[in-house]
């Protein structure tokens, strides 16, 4: 009788402390759900700690539940996050592949988006650069155009829609004649200004003033005679003035296009600063990089034959130069 009782004893004593340990389990598990990825925490309230002899279980228990959130966070940090279209045509954009960026943004032509929009019409008038074949360079200009009609609808209020608008508009023109682009100059020149209010920051639409300015300062006497024969008071401007907005785009970023270096010569050697003009115009001629862009190149050109026209450089030491 004595056995039995003492028997039951050591029973109650070893059920009382299962009932502790079940207790720490079912509280510190709750505290681990509750801080969820604080390694700290579950240091702290490791039930390895709290029981004095951890059982088989309190050791699975813990190491299921750190594991199961280490699992978790290493999911979540390996997860890599697929770039946006938009993303994906900058970088493009930005190594000059046009062919590529072209086929990405019309297969993924958003009619809703006026930052894709723009985009695309951007590819387009660059596409239309690179062929030399003209009834393409023709579709890819129109194409381009009608886009950026599409986004200019869209946002009335995004620069770069308005600049873009100005460019393929002048573009289209070109393929129309002489006539059609004087008709457009003054819409051309607005929706430049209106893109440069929009956003001053921005180099190119500055760069686009300053050139249709050169243009209208430079403009032969035939074709003053036509725009005089569509306006009542023609467009007109000044060397000045185009120097003032070339200035500007290149203060706003230094060397961003070779176009403009090119226009700033022209622009200088009409001014009589022929030391400047040369400057920008070796500057332009000189320029040298990986994956030159067609651009690029025919505005290296340019600037080659304007300085040769003017004499500002010996075609005979040319020819060493390019010999070496």
């Amino acid at each position: 009788m004595a056995a039995t009782m003492e028997n039951l004893y050591r029973m109650l004593k070893l059920f009382k402390s299962s009932q502790k340990i079940a207790s720490c389990l079912h509280r510190n598990i709750a505290r681990v759900k509750l801080f969820r990825n604080q390694w700290s925490t579950i240091q702290k309230y490791s039930i390895l700690k709290l029981s004095s002899k951890p059982s088989a279980l309190t050791s699975i228990t813990t190491v299921c539940a750190v594991s199961w959130f280490t699992k978790k966070d290493g999911a979540e940090s390996d997860v890599v996050k697929e770039p946006s279209v938009m993303e994906k045509a900058d970088e493009l954009y930005s190594v000059n592949e046009t062919i590529a960026l072209y086929n990405l943004l019309k297969n993924n032509v958003d009619e809703t988006d006026d930052e894709i929009l723009w985009r695309f019409a951007r590819a387009c008038c660059d596409m239309s650069k690179m062929t030399k074949n003209i009834i393409r360079k023709k579709e890819y200009m129109y194409e381009g155009f009608e886009v950026v009609k599409k986004a200019l609808k869209l946002n009335d209020n995004n620069f770069a829609c308005h600049k873009w608008f100005a460019i393929l508009l002048d573009k289209t023109a070109e393929f129309e004649g002489t006539k059609k682009r004087i008709e457009n100059a003054y819409l051309v020149k607005e929706h430049f200004v209106r893109a440069v209010e929009l956003n001053p920051k921005d180099a190119t639409s500055m760069y686009s003033i300053g050139h249709w300015c050169y243009l209208f300062a430079d403009m032969s006497w035939y074709t003053k005679k036509i725009a005089s024969a569509i306006f009542s008071t023609p467009p007109s401007s000044t060397y000045e003035e185009a120097l003032k907005y070339l200035e500007m785009a290149e203060k706003a970023d230094p060397d961003f296009y070779l176009w403009n270096h090119v226009y700033l010569g022209k622009t200088y050697l009409h001014l009589g600063e022929v030391e400047k003009a040369k400057w920008y115009l070796t500057r332009a001629r000189e320029f040298k990089r990986q994956n030159i862009s067609l651009d690029e190149h025919e505005a290296q050109m340019e600037a080659f034959r304007t300085l040769l026209n003017h004499k500002l450089i010996d075609p005979k030491q040319q020819k060493k130069e390019e010999a070496t």
